[in-house]
């Protein structure tokens, strides 16, 4: 698993950049304390890129470990406000609107699960300043790192 220097929970707070509040930080170290006793690792090997938390995560049903589904969801939540003290996030919901160019493509597409696949991605190309007739492999090459780099 890749590590970072100051991967880990311990790390959580610690930036003189602090965007949480000091008691927000507090239950954020319980979020990572009580992911490490669902994965069955020490607080500092959490892991820390995105993707491969979200994927652990996703295998730990909530009963087994005594935890209802609403503070499982808070615990990984809070861990996600967490890491973003940490490294860069891709936030939830996308802050900039579709350039017009895209926004022409948003709505040719006919379905809601057309729009749902490629919402990530025409949003990605917009804020770049990417064209749809500009797309090339390299594009999607520069999406996959951002992806790879933020989820």
């Amino acid at each position: 698993m890749p590590r970072r220097r100051g991967d880990g929970a311990s790390t959580i707070g610690g930036q003189s950049n602090c965007r949480l509040s000091d008691i927000t930080i507090v239950v954020a170290h319980s979020a990572a304390r009580t992911a490490a006793r669902a994965l069955g690792r020490p607080v500092d090997d959490i892991p820390t890129e995105p993707r491969l938390l979200a994927n652990r995560l996703a295998e730990v049903a909530p009963a087994a470990i005594g935890l209802s589904t609403g503070r499982w969801a808070n615990v990984k939540s809070l861990l996600r406000a967490a890491m973003s003290l940490v490294r860069e996030m891709s936030p939830g919901r996308h802050l900039t609107p579709l350039s017009p160019s895209w926004h022409t493509q948003w709505d040719r597409l006919s379905t809601r699960l057309q729009r749902t696949r490629l919402s990530r991605f025409m949003h990605f190309a917009s804020a770049a300043g990417i064209d749809p007739e500009a797309v090339t492999v390299a594009t999607f090459a520069r999406f996959r790192a951002h992806l790879d780099a933020t989820c």
